[in-house]
C-alpha cells in the first residue's frame, strides 16, 4: 500500500461528472486498489462546503451526494487531526514563504510533516512543493517522482532519474502573480 497526501482540488473532481480528468481518475483507481491517502482535518470542512454548495445550487441532487459520501468513506482515507498545533507556526511559514493560501499550506505541511507525497491539481501548491523538496505525484507512467533540491542546480543534468518534464523551475514560481 502506497500512502499520500489527498488534496481536496483531486478529491471533488470524482464526484462532478464535468470536472473529470485523467490525473483525479487514477488517483482513484488506485485508492480502490489498496492505496491510503492521509488528509489534514481541514479537508473534511472543505469537501462538505463544495458538497453542500453543490446541493443548494441544484448541481447535484442529494441522492447523488449520499451515494458519493458512501463511496468515499469506502476509501482508505486517514484523517491526521495533529496539525492544527502547528497552523500558527508551520503553516503560516509555509504560506508566507512559498505565497501559498493557508488552506493549500495545510496540505503541504502534512506532506512535508509526514514526509509523504503530495497529491493536488493547485500549481502553487505543487511549486511550493518543489522548492521545499516535497515529494509530488503526477500523472505519470513511471509513477511518483521527488523533485529536485530546494536550491542549486536544476538542469536536466542535475534532475532526478524519474524526472517528469514540466515540473515548475524557478523562473516557473517568480512568474506566479501573489495572492
Amino acid at each position: 500500500m502506497t500512502a499520500f497526501v489527498l488534496d481536496n482540488s483531486v478529491t471533488m473532481r470524482w464526484c462532478f461528472e464535468n470536472t473529470v480528468n485523467p490525473h483525479a481518475e487514477s488517483v482513484l483507481q488506485r485508492m480502490s486498489m489498496g492505496d491510503g491517502a492521509v488528509v489534514p482535518i481541514l479537508w473534511l470542512y472543505e469537501f462538505v462546503s463544495v458538497l453542500a454548495k453543490a446541493e443548494r445550487g441544484g448541481i447535484i441532487a442529494n441522492a447523488v451526494a449520499e451515494a458519493f459520501l458512501a463511496s468515499l468513506q469506502s476509501l482508505n482515507i486517514e484523517i491526521d487531526d495533529r496539525g492544527a498545533d502547528r497552523v500558527l507556526t508551520d503553516v503560516h511559514a509555509l504560506a508566507t514563504t512559498y505565497r501559498l493560501t493557508g488552506y493549500d499550506a495545510v496540505y503541504l505541511e502534512l506532506a512535508l510533516r509526514r514526509n509523504l507525497p503530495l497529491d493536488t491539481e493547485l500549481a502553487r501548491a505543487c511549486l511550493a512543493a518543489w522548492f521545499s523538496e516535497s515529494v509530488l505525484l503526477r500523472p505519470h507512467p513511471d509513477g511518483p517522482h521527488r523533485s529536485g533540491p530546494a536550491t542549486g542546480d536544476h538542469s536536466a543534468a542535475n534532475r532526478p532519474s524519474r524526472y517528469v518534464e514540466g515540473t515548475p523551475s524557478n523562473a516557473d514560481f517568480a512568474r506566479l502573480p501573489s495572492q
